[in-house]
């Protein structure tokens, strides 16, 4: 009876060991997806950014238009900057309350 409550024991151990490990897998993957969404739109904004850097325009309108455009990626900047700011945060909560230590290298 000894043995088996042992093994049985063991097997809750390894469930729980597992349950652990499943969870700082998802807040990982999660990391990593809002990561690569970052880098996505860091590099729509610099793309965007360096084209119209060098050819900024000469006539009203056209300057008028370029302002609105920075003026809405401004916006979209700063809002997704608070978002993945709290993300962030939620991130390293949910990592703190997995009390493990993860490596990651991207």
């Amino acid at each position: 009876m000894r043995r088996l409550e042992a093994r049985w024991s063991d097997v809750t151990s390894r469930v729980a060991v597992s349950k652990e490990s499943v969870k700082v897998s998802n807040v990982v993957a999660h990391f990593i997806a809002e990561l690569d969404s970052l880098l996505n739109t860091i590099d729509i904004y610099d793309t965007w950014a360096s084209s119209d850097a060098i050819n900024v325009a000469k006539d009203f309108v056209q300057l008028s238009q370029q302002l609105d455009q920075c003026r809405v990626c401004l916006t979209h900047s700063v809002t997704f900057s608070i978002y993945v700011t709290a993300d962030m945060r939620a991130a390293t909560c949910k990592h703190s309350l997995l009390s493990v230590d993860v490596d990651v290298c991207v």
